[in-house]
């Protein structure tokens, strides 16, 4: 089993790499898998999570916030104390090209031709899955009020900003992504700004 761990004083990050295309997103094996991981990053303390009524994740044992992503192959937790934190995996298809326009807007696209079209269109959508995630709110228009702003090129960074834009206020994030050894996008937000 490979495992991915990227811990720093205010962000936990730890990923399983397991056989989940047979387990049920809200299924107890999944629920167990999630609280496996949770316990190798907070040894000493009795955490578990729970889901709001709107199915967003709630860590409970400590004041750290939680995110959660899953693909068929892994299961990926991000907690940290300073913001809501957002995570998301992707594996890199095809399909992605046939609802790109539905999600991509000009500031999106601005550096895109300067990217491998697949990545870059991954590194949108994911960017804009997590910060979705970490918004409060639903109700977000991934097009219209959720921006990314990628590198001028794939190969300078491997850091995205991003922004939503929402009733006049502004809220920056700051996102991290990597390419993992079998061709699945994982991106996070290293840091999210107060609306502005």
């Amino acid at each position: 089993m490979n495992s991915y761990i990227f811990e720093n004083q205010y962000n936990k990050i730890i990923g399983a790499s397991l056989d989940l295309s047979k387990i049920n997103r809200g299924s107890s094996q999944m629920e167990a898998m999630k609280l496996r991981l949770l316990q190798s990053v907070f040894k000493d303390l009795d955490v578990s999570i729970e889901n709001e009524v709107n199915g967003k994740p709630i860590l409970k044992g400590t004041n750290w916030n939680v995110s959660v992503s899953h693909s068929n192959s892994w299961l990926f937790i991000q907690t940290t104390p300073l913001f809501q934190p957002g995570i998301d995996i992707e594996p890199l298809r095809e399909k992605i090209l046939k609802i790109a326009p539905r999600f991509i807007n000009e500031t999106d696209a601005e550096h895109l031709p300067n990217w491998p079209e697949l990545l870059g269109l991954h590194v949108i959508w994911g960017a804009k899955e997590a910060i979705y995630k970490s918004y409060s709110f639903k109700g977000l228009d991934f097009k219209k009020e959720i921006f990314i702003e990628l590198t001028p090129n794939h190969t300078e960074s491997n850091q995205v900003n991003g922004w939503i834009l929402k009733h006049g206020k502004k809220q920056q994030f700051e996102l991290e992504w990597q390419l993992l050894d079998n061709n699945e996008l994982l991106i996070f937000i290293t840091n999210a700004g107060n609306s502005i």
